[in-house]
């Protein structure tokens, strides 16, 4: 093999994340990669000259979905979607979120790549919130913190008196993470 040619030299793992993530992380991703040849790119990344950006797995953080909606994409995002749009060899992508309903997923599994999400990762945490939920309107919490900030007196009895859970009954729909949590 001549010192030129360097086309059995397999090519470091492509990894796609943050700045942010990259700052946090790069240090464990390191750590974790031993003697794997890999290198971190983030979306300030430019093309190669092919106008690739040859990350061959990309990780979707909650810093670059950033404020999206469903209709409304933050810069970040739409700028994460162009680069995995533009990296033929992107065999996975990992996200933070739950969901996977965007179109871009689709059209990434069109194209084989594993799209993973982070379901069951939150489910602790968001079943407890769905509890708080449910005692604080049980409990009128809502209207005895109106009444806090408008500094009334105005007991809870008769109709507004809180409901007993103590006989109720609860339905929890769908027994996903959250759910079976």
């Amino acid at each position: 093999m001549s010192p030129e040619d360097t086309s059995n030299i397999p090519r470091p793992l492509t990894i796609l994340v943050s700045r942010q993530a990259s700052d946090a992380f790069g240090a464990q991703i390191a750590e974790l990669m031993c003697k794997q040849r890999y290198r971190l790119i983030t979306l300030e990344q430019q093309p190669n000259a092919q106008g690739s950006y040859d990350a061959n797995v990309a990780f979707l953080s909650r810093d670059v979905t950033g404020n999206s909606g469903k209709t409304q994409l933050a810069p970040t995002l739409l700028r994460f979607y162009e680069i995995i749009r533009a990296s033929p060899n992107l065999a996975l992508i990992q996200m933070s979120a739950s969901g996977a309903d965007r179109p871009i997923y689709a059209e990434m599994r069109a194209r084989g790549v594993q799209v993973c999400t982070s379901s069951g990762a939150n489910s602790g945490p968001v079943a407890q919130m769905a509890v708080t939920g449910l005692l604080m309107l049980a409990r009128r919490m809502p209207e005895l913190l109106d009444s806090q900030r408008r500094h009334a007196w105005e007991p809870l009895l008769g109709e507004r008196a809180p409901v007993d859970l103590k006989h109720q009954t609860a339905l929890v729909v769908g027994l996903g993470p959250i759910g079976k949590e």
